[in-house]
C-alpha cells in the first residue's frame, strides 16, 4: 500500500529527537514512499508541501543520507535514505529500512 506509514515512538525517542526540521520532514518523506520504499520527488516539491525552504529540505535530505552512528538500524551505516540514481541526479531516494515500516 502506498501512502500509509505507521509512526513509531522511536521517531521522537531516536536520533531525530530535538532536531528540527528533520523530525518534521521525516514522517512526510515516509508517507510519500511507494511499495518499494522509493520517494521519487524533488526537494522543490518537498519544500512546497511542507512550507520549508529548499535549503532546509536539501540539508535535511543530506543528513538523512549521512551515516548515523547512533541508529538502531545498522544497515548502510545507519543511513535513513540512499539516492536512487546518484550518478545522474541529486534527488529521488530509497528508504533504507522501508520493510520495517
Amino acid at each position: 500500500m502506498s501512502g500509509y506509514t505507521p509512526l513509531f515512538q522511536s521517531l521522537t525517542t531516536g536520533t531525530l529527537c530535538g532536531k528540527w526540521p528533520d523530525i518534521g520532514l521525516w514522517p512526510i518523506v515516509l508517507s510519500l514512499a511507494d511499495k518499494q520504499g522509493i520517494v521519487d520527488v524533488t526537494p522543490d516539491y518537498l519544500a512546497r508541501i511542507t512550507g520549508l525552504s529548499i535549503d532546509d529540505v536539501t540539508a535535511c535530505m543530506n543528513r538523512f543520507c549521512a551515516p548515523d552512528p547512533y541508529s538502531r538500524t545498522p544497515t548502510d551505516d545507519g543511513r535513513r535514505l540512499t539516492l536512487i540514481d546518484p550518478d545522474n541526479r541529486a534527488w529521488g531516494w530509497n528508504i533504507v529500512n522501508h520493510a520495517q515500516y
